[in-house]
Order: C-alpha cells, then structure tokens, then sequence
C-alpha cells in the first residue's frame, strides 16, 4: 500500500514538472524576439526572418496593420479591405520595446496605388497574441512608391 502511495505522489509530480516544462516552452513561442534587449536587430525582411514560424509572420503584418488603423483611425473615408500586403520591415531599435516597422500596402481599387508606412511602435506586451491589444504609435509617415 505504501508503494502504491509513493508511486502515485511521484508520478504526480513527474506530470505537473512536465506541464509547468511545456508550458514555459509554448510561453516562449509566443514572444516578440528581442523584446528585452538593447542594440539594433533585424527581425524580418526581404533576406531576415527571425520570427519562429509563418504563424508569426501573419501575426506581425496582422500588427502592423492595427498600428496603421489605429493611427488612421480618424480617416473615415478609408476602406481597408481594399489594400493588400506588400511587404513588411521591422527593426528592433536601441530602445526598450521599441520596434521600427516600414509597411508597404497597394490598394486595389479605385486606382492601383503603393504607399509605404514607417512607424515607430512601442509594444506594451512580450507577446504575439497580446501585442496588438496594447501598442502606442510613436511615429508615423507616410510615402507613395512608383
């Protein structure tokens, strides 16, 4: 009986140690690289991507596009459907949680048009999912490319 006992208290404790185990690994997935260092370091661009799947990548360019919503908020007469995804640069800068992203979009009607955005975004949360919820515009332009 007390061998049973002793087999089941470990065996409980060898299963809560692995959860505890995998939900720190699934915890990390999830987070910004480079969230918490300093120096400048490229997260993703034409020849860099240090996100960790494309489930990230939809995730970011899903960001920036809340970012520029959020900052274009007062333009009512836009209509984000009608632009697409062209391409995503986001650089971590030398401050804390401070990312550089330049977002190029081509509406595809009225006219056919490529606008690049250049922000400089603060993220309040170490994390993908959450970072949206909770970012602050820092800086905004806006150029047209030929």
């Amino acid at each position: 009986m007390r061998k049973k006992v002793m087999l089941w208290t470990v065996l409980g404790i060898g299963i809560l140690a692995f959860g505890f185990i995998i939900s720190i690994f699934l915890s990390k997935e999830k987070q910004i690289p480079y969230y918490e260092k300093t120096g400048n370091h490229v997260i993703l661009s034409d020849k860099v991507n240090r996100l960790k799947s494309s489930n990230d990548k939809e995730k970011v360019f899903a960001l920036a596009r809340k970012a520029l919503v959020k900052k274009t908020k007062t333009e009512d007469n836009i209509d984000w459907n009608n632009f697409e995804d062209v391409s995503l640069y986001i650089e971590k800068i030398d401050k804390n949680h401070q990312y550089y992203f330049s977002y190029t979009i081509k509406s595809t009607k009225p006219m056919v048009l490529t606008i690049r955005y250049d922000m400089l975004i603060k993220l309040n949360q170490n994390n993908l999912e959450l970072a949206s919820q909770d970012i602050e515009i820092l800086a905004f332009n806006m150029k047209f490319i030929e």
